[in-house]
């Protein structure tokens, strides 16, 4: 991800990370971890770091022009 002021803009995905599994994708900004906004990456790091393993997660990621739901009943999906 870029600056912690800028938006949560993916990289770089490693193969066989948990990044790839999720359907993340180099370029995608997440917009939403869990339904609630995230403005910026320090705000999206604040908010994984109070995670625990084996939590699921749903993230709403800007692709382009399109909007993809990534996780549990949205994997993937854009529009």
């Amino acid at each position: 991800m870029a600056d912690a002021d800028g938006p949560a803009r993916i990289e770089k995905v490693l193969p066989g990370s948990p990044a790839q599994q999720a359907g993340l994708k180099p370029d995608d900004v997440i917009t939403h971890l869990n339904g609630a906004p995230m403005k910026d990456r320090a705000e999206l790091v604040a908010a994984i770091r109070k995670l625990r393993v084996g939590d699921v997660v749903r993230l709403t990621v800007e692709r382009g022009e399109k909007v993809a739901l990534l996780g549990p009943n949205g994997s993937g999906k854009t529009t």
